[in-house]
């Protein structure tokens, strides 16, 4: 007997072929077609990000915070606040302080908030600890509505900058002495003292140790001296002056985890996500010996007070991320993507408003944001 199904035949060949493709096609086409879609929406998405961003950013409208935003979907923050906009930020040297002055004066400049500068418009308002009252730039319209920012250079004095910005959220940036240190250091340009040494930090170091030994313990005071506090070996004393500053401000930023520390501004200050994307400002890339551990160890003597400052600050910032107000982990990574998204659209050299913003400097978007507010002058 012969079995019909083991006679081959070219038809039920092709037959059981197309069948196969057909199957083949079903499977493969929706990822296939899924591919192209995010191809083609993943730029239009991009070209519609910059397109609101631009529709925002040359805005005059004091109404501007009601234009779309940068980006697509809205933050779901919006729909229970509103963003905050008196902010005094207490900039520190060396510490990112830069970056985040061009972020608040691009804020200013989107809601087109006034700022306290210097009437020179030079990049401090002040560095004297003693000062009593700021010099700022004036504006004499009767209808003027006062300031809203301050964002320089400058020492802490609450009663003053509260006469000058009232009712503001109190920012400021602080970075692990030891880092801060060689830094300011090379900042300075103390290095080319140093000019036949492979590591001139090391040196100058060594230079005070030896020089000051046990007379120079705590005497760098980058900190103390910027906020106004006592110098005292009183453990307890110091305690209270950093307990009495915490109540105070309200978020001291870590230079170490500034994504982190941008993303409690965000929640503090109820702002966006395109509000605190940024370009880092004045990143210096020249190697630098690392710091060895007898480093460390004449740092920790001669930078004592400004290490437990740092100390203190660390703790509450951490207290901070562990008592935020949703998914920190999650927030932090759609940042970082839309940060990541926008940095890549926004090459040198690209003229869109919001991309030219993105890459204004902390002087150059004050002064930007002093010519805006020149219409203040009757």
């Amino acid at each position: 007997m012969i079995h019909i199904d083991k006679i081959h035949t070219p038809f039920v060949g092709r037959k059981r072929g197309i069948w196969r493709w057909f199957i083949f096609l079903l499977i493969t086409t929706p990822a296939f077609v899924l591919a192209i879609s995010t191809h083609i929406f993943g730029s239009l998405y991009d070209q519609a990000l910059l397109s609101a961003a631009t529709r925002i950013y040359s805005a005059k409208d004091s109404t501007v915070s009601a234009l779309p935003s940068l980006f697509i979907l809205p933050d779901s923050d919006n729909a229970t606040c509103q963003p905050y906009k008196n902010i005094v930020f207490i900039k520190t040297g060396k510490t990112g302080g830069s970056t985040m002055s061009s972020i608040i004066n691009r804020f200013g400049l989107k809601y087109n908030l006034v700022a306290a500068v210097n009437p020179d418009r030079g990049a401090f308002i002040s560095e004297d600890e003693t000062a009593e009252h700021y010099i700022i730039k004036k504006y004499n319209c009767s209808d003027f509505p006062g300031y809203n920012i301050m964002a320089s250079h400058i020492c802490y004095n609450r009663p003053a900058m509260e006469e000058v910005v009232p009712n503001a959220k109190y920012v400021t940036i602080v970075r692990s002495p030891y880092a801060h240190f060689k830094s300011a250091f090379y900042f300075s340009g103390r290095d080319q003292s140093y000019p036949n040494s492979s590591n001139p930090f090391r040196d100058y170091l060594k230079y005070i140790y030896d020089t000051y030994g046990a007379h120079g313990h705590g005497t760098v005071k980058l900190y103390l001296r910027k906020f106004r506090l006592v110098l005292t070996p009183d453990d307890e004393l110091m305690k209270k002056q950093l307990q009495r500053l915490n109540r105070e401000l309200d978020l001291v930023m870590l230079t170490e985890y500034y994504d982190e520390s941008l993303l409690l501004l965000k929640k503090l200050m109820c702002w966006d996500f395109d509000d605190i994307v940024y370009f880092p400002m004045k990143v210096h890339h020249e190697y630098q010996p690392p710091i060895t551990k007898d480093m460390e160890h004449i740092i920790k003597k001669l930078s004592r007070l400004d290490i437990e400052f740092y100390e203190y600050f660390n703790n509450t910032f951490w207290d901070k991320v562990e008592n935020y107000d949703g998914d920190f982990k999650a927030d932090l990574e759609e940042f970082r993507r839309r940060k990541n998204r926008v940095t890549r659209k926004c090459p040198i050299g690209n003229e869109t408003s919001y991309c030219e913003l993105l890459h204004l400097d902390a002087l150059q978007s004050r002064n930007r944001l002093a010519q805006e507010n020149a219409i203040w002058n009757c």
